[in-house]
């Protein structure tokens, strides 16, 4: 395709904006066969071309020169061979090769703003690459069988934990899942009937910028699986841009180029996928991620309301984001407003409407006598504590210096338990605590 042609092509001004989205938590990775390998005779080859010549070797049939795993499995049933048998020897192929190391899915498990991973093949590699980053994620997978379909647990992930989705099936005994084009054209279909599609998921991806990294899928199927995924959120002007596609064939395709450009989709011409996980993984790497500030009137209903004295906002603004990176809603006044009477009500209305009260306990607050406007917030929360069930409780202090319990500090918040963080760094069992009672509220 020439330059001139490029309706997508992904710009330097597209990467400040993917860099955004990625601190904001509104980028999903979507993994595809192009960026497994696997080593074969001292070299990387493709992970699906090593699974294919093994397969026909397991199959005593002969190996055909650039023969895909698709065609192997269409001839090998040809030969009146079952789907069982296929499958089985197929799961056996994948164990064997499944401990080969993937740099670039490592290089992706690394970038914990990610919580949640699409992956089209039905191999364990990707949630391999995450378990060897430090986390072991939950794993779900879609099936043309509706006893064994799985959704995510809600459409909004909270807490530390990571998510891999297997969209068309995971392998594994008695599991039905895609090993084929024709399989995955199947299981398309059912992503497309209302009745059947994971509700959860589709609703955690309804405003989210799609990573298809790797995927390679013709014009026609890169419609499909696109529409499926987001379904007529696809042609929405929610957002500025919907998805990004870098693989080795999707730049060559210049009616997808078309399609993509009519729905806000962008494509990455200086590489394929593997070429793109070095690019972001390194401009990520130069560029720590700029999460944008709360406004202040920018409160959800259930939030961590942050309360402190303006000595000590470092310190709070530094637990705020360690919350927020692991996906908990966390709301604290950024702009330190005078009082008045609509804020008193926006501030009364935000803690009575959250999930549970944070105070920040410093000396200075200890011994501060003067009117001072966390004392009010103070007031607020211990009320609210009374309203609230004793089995989970509403003020958890947060002490960031050597501060003890005293005459300074309200009551309400002295006679409950303190968490002690120096300089606002959260202890891991402080953390686990935390995301424990709001998952239960």
């Amino acid at each position: 395709m020439n330059e001139t042609e490029r309706l997508t092509e992904f710009k330097e001004h597209h990467w400040d904006m993917l860099l955004d989205y990625i601190g904001q938590g509104r980028v999903v990775p979507v993994i595809g066969p192009e960026l497994l390998v696997a080593a074969e005779d001292g070299r990387n080859v493709p992970f699906y071309q090593a699974v294919s010549k093994r397969l026909a070797c397991h199959f005593d049939m002969p190996e055909v020169e650039g023969e895909t795993l698709s065609d192997l499995l269409a001839r090998f049933l040809r030969g009146n061979n079952t789907v069982k048998m296929a499958r089985t020897g197929l799961i056996k192929v994948l164990k064997e090769l499944e401990d080969q190391p993937q740099p670039s899915l490592r290089r992706l498990a690394s970038v914990t703003a990610f919580r949640l991973f699409l992956t089209t093949t039905p191999d364990a590699l990707l949630a391999r690459a995450l378990a060897a980053s430090g986390t072991d994620p939950d794993v779900y997978f879609f099936s043309t069988n509706y006893r064994r379909r799985s959704d995510l647990p809600d459409k909004k992930l909270l807490g530390r934990q990571r998510y891999v989705y297997h969209l068309y099936g995971k392998a594994a005994p008695c599991f039905e899942y895609a090993m084929s084009d024709d399989d995955r054209l199947l299981f398309s279909c059912e992503w497309l009937d209302s009745q059947v599609k994971p509700r959860n998921l589709l609703s955690y991806l309804a405003d989210k910028y799609l990573l298809i990294l790797g995927c390679g899928y013709e014009n026609w199927q890169a419609r499909f699986f696109l529409f499926g995924l987001k379904g007529s959120g696809l042609f929405s002007n929610i957002w500025d841009a919907s998805s990004l596609l870098a693989d080795s064939h999707t730049r060559t395709d210049s009616q997808l180029d078309r399609f993509l450009s009519r729905c806000r989709g962008n494509i990455y011409y200086e590489g394929g996928a593997a070429e793109f996980v070095d690019e972001l993984c390194g401009r990520l790497d130069n560029t720590p991620l700029s999460v944008p500030e709360s406004e202040c009137d920018a409160f959800e209903k259930g939030s961590i309301f942050i309360s402190y004295a303006s000595e000590d906002r470092e310190a709070a603004l530094k637990v705020k984001r360690r919350l927020e990176a692991l996906s908990l809603p966390v709301w604290l006044d950024q702009h330190m407003l005078e009082s008045g009477a609509d804020y008193d009500e926006l501030i009364e209305n935000n803690i009575r409407n959250s999930s549970l009260f944070l105070p920040i306990l410093s000396r200075t607050t200890a011994r501060e006598t003067g009117p001072r406007y966390f004392r009010k917030e103070w007031n607020i929360a211990a009320d609210q504590a009374l309203r609230s069930s004793p089995k989970i409780p509403f003020i958890h202090p947060i002490a960031i210096d050597d501060v003890e319990p005293c005459d300074g500090i309200l009551d309400a918040v002295n006679r409950v338990h303190w968490i002690h963080a120096a300089g606002g760094e959260l202890q891991e069992s402080d953390i686990d605590r935390l995301i424990d009672l709001v998952a239960q509220l």
